[in-house]
């Protein structure tokens, strides 16, 4: 059995590696979005896996059945990006990654934090040695800092259009 695994990243390789060697599956597999011009590339596979990049329309999926392809699985949440009702038409079986049901909750949190707490400034002074436990931001020297409030809107320079503003928070 041989899968056309597209949109392959880096990070993922090796794992792919394992499991088609743990299953006695044979792996195509390249970074490139689905397309139709690349649609051959998964001529004599019985599967393709994705991620959502691409746009999976009704011309891209009867390429797919044309070449032999009974399966399509995404590496994602969700599959909006998939035809379902042409591929259900066309006896192409579609499936999607399944994840613990907080998981995006938990996730869109964590983010809501990261972005609260400037954690994208701290990131990028961990990458200098610059483990200060301060806001990020310009400080000078000399100045009273105990009022001080890290205000990304005020900074000098920075357009109007990317600043941010958050309702009752102060920001």
């Amino acid at each position: 059995m041989k899968i056309m695994v597209y949109e392959a990243r880096p990070d993922e390789r090796a794992d792919l590696e394992k499991q088609a060697a743990l299953h006695g599956v044979e792996l195509s597999v390249t970074d490139a979005v689905p397309t139709l011009e690349n649609a051959s590339l998964a001529a004599g596979c019985i599967g393709v896996s994705i991620l959502g990049q691409g746009c999976i329309d009704a011309a891209l999926l009867d390429a797919y059945h044309a070449l032999g392809i009974r399966y399509l699985s995404t590496r994602t949440i969700g599959y909006d990006h998939i035809d379902l009702d042409h591929a259900r038409s066309i006896g192409l079986r579609v499936c999607s990654a399944s994840y613990a049901p907080n998981g995006v909750a938990d996730f869109t949190v964590m983010m809501i934090l990261m972005c609260l707490r400037h954690y994208k400034q701290a990131l990028w002074r961990g990458q200098v040695n610059d483990f200060s436990h301060r806001p990020p931001g310009p400080r000078d020297e000399g100045s009273d800092h105990r009022h001080h409030r890290y205000r990304p809107d005020r900074r000098p320079g920075c357009p109007k259009s990317l600043r941010l503003r958050l309702p009752n928070s102060g920001l």
